[in-house]
């Protein structure tokens, strides 16, 4: 990871797919086409079938809530039978995902680590993979890595799941991911002993406005920081930031604003939030202000207590 990753995080949720048959069955109807296209476009039975395939799939995950008994094993038996009557099809992707989060809930991760390796091999259209199954089992795989305490196979893995396109509408759910890839990536740095490393991941979130008090963030950055300095140090750090704040100026095309900044240990960390109502402030008010949200930091808490 590079220095310009380390400091910026970038704006998990199933994304339901459009029944689209229905809807291509409704416009066939409606418009008069000749009898040559009739013919070619239901000469084209695959569309039928993944259509098919597609709503039972769905039809599972509608008619159970599959993490809850007694639902989950009968929702265990749909999947797994209809991975096994429909080997080519596309759709198994999505049911060989859910068969294996249901087995991984069992604690049954050998079987869940293979069903998850096979959601990777499988190539499919970008629209049958709109739910980030490849993505979510490469992290599922990293996960399992990391409870076998092997790191270097759940580094191979993250990096594999950042090679899949992230498939969400929401923004908030892309900051959430990001934040969630970057502890998973520390966690890892941490397991082999790289502590500065977990550290360059994690420090930059640590007054984030979509990070400050995200528990898992601050309890796996101070883990690192513990492991480098003593908790004397590491309090009198954070009851001295204020010696190491500054604020810059800075414009962005024609929009000027204040960028502050602390230095905590060997990292500048630059605030990712409120950094446009520091404008109408004087420079003292500006130093207090910045000053309020280190100190209301979750981090500064847990450091200082």
């Amino acid at each position: 990871m590079d220095n310009k990753q380390k400091r910026h995080i970038r704006p998990f949720k199933i994304l339901p797919i459009t029944y689209l048959y229905h809807k291509f069955d409704y416009q066939l109807q409606a418009m008069k086409i000749n009898t040559a296209i009739l013919f070619f476009l239901f000469g084209i039975t695959s569309f039928g079938q993944q259509s098919s395939s597609k709503e039972e799939v769905y039809q599972i995950l509608r008619a159970h809530s599959i993490f809850h008994q007694p639902y989950m094993e009968t929702a265990k038996n749909s999947f797994r039978n209809f991975v096994a009557t429909h080997p080519a099809d596309p759709y198994r992707l999505i049911a060989s995902y859910w068969l294996a989060e249901i087995l991984n809930k069992l604690n049954n991760s050998d079987s869940a680590r293979l069903l998850y390796s096979q959601v990777l091999d499988m190539s499919v259209p970008d629209s049958v993979d709109d739910g980030n199954y490849r993505r979510s089992s490469a992290i599922r795989l990293a996960e399992i890595n990391m409870a076998d305490n092997d790191y270097c196979a759940a580094l191979s893995h993250l990096d594999l799941a950042r090679k899949f396109i992230l498939r969400y509408d929401c923004g908030n759910a892309r900051i959430e991911d990001d934040i969630r890839m970057k502890v998973l990536y520390s966690k890892c740095y941490l397991g082999q002993g790289d502590y500065r490393r977990a550290i360059d991941t994690l420090a930059p979130c640590m007054f984030g406005s979509w990070s400050k008090d995200n528990k898992l963030i601050i309890s796996t950055l101070y883990e690192a920081y513990l492991n480098i300095h003593t908790k004397e140090e590491i309090k009198n750090e954070f009851l001295n930031l204020e010696k190491g704040l500054v604020i810059r100026p800075e414009k962005h095309y024609s929009y000027s604003y204040f960028q502050p900044a602390v230095k905590v240990f060997d990292n500048e960390i630059e605030f990712q939030d409120h950094t446009y109502s520091l404008n109408k402030l004087t420079e003292r008010e500006q130093k207090q202000k910045c000053m309020e949200t280190i100190k209301q930091s979750a981090i500064y808490k847990l450091a200082t207590h």
